[in-house]
């Protein structure tokens, strides 16, 4: 692949593997077990995960496919997920926030001896500034340790909260090719509380290949159905996209050859201070704004309401939502409820 580590300004100078880009090796071998037991996890994904991705994935892509019962939804929500789960960004965040833990103790609760003393966030701290990159070390395998054993149940009960989720893939036109990343998996909140990566109103975003995306909408945000939704969107959709694969990379983002780069010059010219560049900037500013606020009241009242027909039928009225197919789609569910 073509990839490009968000720390360089241009790509690499030669293609990657995908394994090139997996700095984070044996993330799920099991410590502290047997040597034929050590790879069970990774054996797990294999039979449950990788193996069904391809026919996912090909369902997903083919435009004849509008029709997915629950099993299939399942399958969908849960495949995708585990590209989440599976990266070392869960770990990451844990480790960075002991570091922090630890750096903050030492420069705000230290004795004059260098000692510290005290019960902190339900956790008993006793050690001596000196032994800081000890005491982190430790954290570090014990986080790894809690990180394998949580988060196959958390996994497993997530999918199941959000089984019933509307599920949209975008078609993208061939103006534009769509990268992926090192943590392809976008959640998004859609509601005014703090982030929680297990809130069921939370927005899934992940790309499938340069022409398609998906999204997985918050169960309670629209009505279930057995519909698989399908849009065709523009160049500037693309683009916003691709920067929001960007900005939730850990390091790497990639792509087929000439993407990533195509991409980089895209950005840096719809950026400028050009008539286009304005044009798309202030497009996409106000279709994200618009749609927050849209999502926010489905995300309250329920996607049967007239306050949401209300929003959806002015927004139908706006060039930019034109016969847009999802909320054509909600209008139609409401009408339907009548």
């Amino acid at each position: 692949v073509e990839a490009k580590q968000v720390s360089n300004l241009t790509i690499n100078d030669k293609l990657l593997s995908i394994n090139d880009l997996c700095v984070d090796k044996n993330i799920y071998t099991l410590p502290n077990t047997p040597e034929d037991e050590k790879y069970d996890l990774e054996k797990f994904y294999a039979t449950h995960v990788d193996s069904i991705y391809p026919e996912i994935y090909q369902k997903l892509i083919d435009p004849k496919y509008n029709n997915i019962n629950l099993e299939e939804r399942s399958k969908i929500v849960r495949t995708l997920l585990s590209l989440y789960y599976r990266t070392p960004k869960f770990l990451n965040l844990a480790n960075q926030l002991s570091k922090n833990t630890i750096d903050y103790l030492i420069k705000n609760h230290k004795n004059k001896g260098g000692f510290i003393h005290l019960d902190y966030k339900g956790d008993r701290f006793d050690f001596h500034e000196s032994q800081r990159d000890e005491i982190i070390n430790t954290l570090t395998k014990k986080n790894r340790e809690k990180f394998i054993s949580d988060h196959l149940k958390h996994w497993y009960e997530y999918t199941l909260k959000i089984a019933h989720s509307g599920i949209v893939v975008y078609k993208l036109p061939n103006t534009i090719s769509l990268i992926s990343s090192d943590n392809p998996i976008i959640i998004r909140e859609t509601s005014d509380k703090v982030f929680d990566l297990f809130n069921v109103s939370n927005l899934i975003m992940v790309p499938l290949d340069p022409n398609h995306f998906l999204k997985i909408f918050p169960p309670n945000s629209m009505e279930y159905s057995n519909d698989l939704y399908r849009e065709n969107r523009d160049f500037s959709f693309g683009l916003s996209l691709n920067h929001s694969v960007e900005k939730n990379c850990e390091r790497w983002i990639y792509g087929k050859e000439h993407t990533v780069n195509q991409y980089l010059i895209d950005s840096a010219y719809y950026s400028k201070d050009t008539p286009e560049g304005k044009a798309i900037i202030k497009e996409l500013s106000f279709k994200n704004e618009k749609l927050v606020e849209l999502w926010k009241i489905i995300d309250s009242l329920g996607i049967i309401h007239p306050d949401v027909v209300k929003m959806v039928e002015a927004l139908l009225q706006l060039q930019e939502f034109s016969n847009d197919p999802l909320l054509l789609e909600i209008k139609s569910q409401n009408e339907i409820q009548a």
